[in-house]
């Protein structure tokens, strides 16, 4: 039996609030709208409207079965169709995110003696294919095929839609994960930041992974598994580049990680100035 002090304590917590949203004009859409706005990247006033809209349309769905979405699955089922703002808690970490990745990129040197920079639209045009079918993309080539340099042309494409990480053998050689945090000036962790991202798409890139030390491929399988990049829902697309040498060994490194072998290197490609590139899976390649 309930008694009326437990009755009273109960309604001293609870608290009514008014809208006006059956009423035209209604302050409170108008107001919700304007939230809509202030998220997204474009400021559209018909971009909030549509997003206010659906919005709607997923509260009228899950409401009869009682359902409830978190932020990571509202976020999925808007990504694509919105492009929102970095969550204000996160966008400081997503900005020296890219900040330390773009550092690195500008190192990278993508012509010869300073002055010639080589055609390789075709190249990137069928990377840039397989990324759109793929989760993961390995990049093979001989030191000085110009893989670095073909990933960094497609990071600098890719910016747009998302933010780049960017990391090699130096920055990955920390004896732990929190150390590249730190490093990094991060509030919060990798995997927290990379799976509030908003963007449509997002891409994860490792560079000269043949040349990673055991401290760092143990610290990439961690990146890896932070960016989620075998959920379909994930934005995240993961890049490697390494020489042909260094398979087996980084195929081994992925079964000892317990990372998606089947996803991460289901598409192999040979980056050479003066061979064609030749796509090719791994099991039948290397099986």
């Amino acid at each position: 039996m309930v008694s009326d002090e437990e009755t009273v304590s109960l309604m001293r917590r609870l608290r009514i609030l008014g809208f006006d949203f059956e009423t035209v004009p209604s302050v409170d859409e108008q107001r919700s709208v304007s939230i809509c706005r202030d998220v997204l990247d474009s400021q559209s006033r018909a971009d909030a409207d549509d997003l206010w809209d659906r919005l709607l349309a997923i509260a009228r769905e899950l409401g009869p079965t009682g359902g409830t979405l978190d932020l990571r699955g509202l976020i999925d089922r808007l990504r694509g169709r919105f492009r929102l703002k970095e969550f204000p808690d996160y966008a400081t970490d997503v900005q020296r995110i890219t900040q330390a990745s773009e550092q690195l990129l500008d190192e990278l040197t993508d012509r010869i003696g300073g002055t010639v920079a080589l055609d390789r639209s075709a190249e990137l045009s069928r990377i840039s294919s397989l990324l759109d079918s793929h989760r993961g993309v390995v990049l093979l080539g001989a030191s000085g095929s110009g893989k670095s340099v073909l990933t960094k042309q497609l990071a600098v494409g890719a910016k747009p839609e998302g933010p780049v990480a960017w990391f090699d053998a130096q920055t990955l050689d920390e004896p732990t994960f929190a150390t590249i945090e730190r490093s990094l000036c991060l509030r919060h962790n990798l995997a927290t930041v990379f799976s509030h991202i908003t963007a449509p798409s997002a891409l994860l890139v490792l560079d000269g992974v043949d040349r990673f030390s055991e401290n760092a491929r143990r610290n990439a399988a961690r990146l890896i598994k932070a960016s989620c990049f075998e959920d379909e829902k994930s934005p995240w697309k993961v890049i490697l580049t390494c020489q042909p040498e260094a398979m087996k060994r980084l195929c081994q490194a992925t079964g000892k990680y317990d990372l998606r072998t089947d996803l991460l290197l289901e598409s192999v490609v040979f980056a050479a100035n003066a061979v064609p590139l030749l796509e090719a899976r791994l099991m039948q390649t290397w099986a």
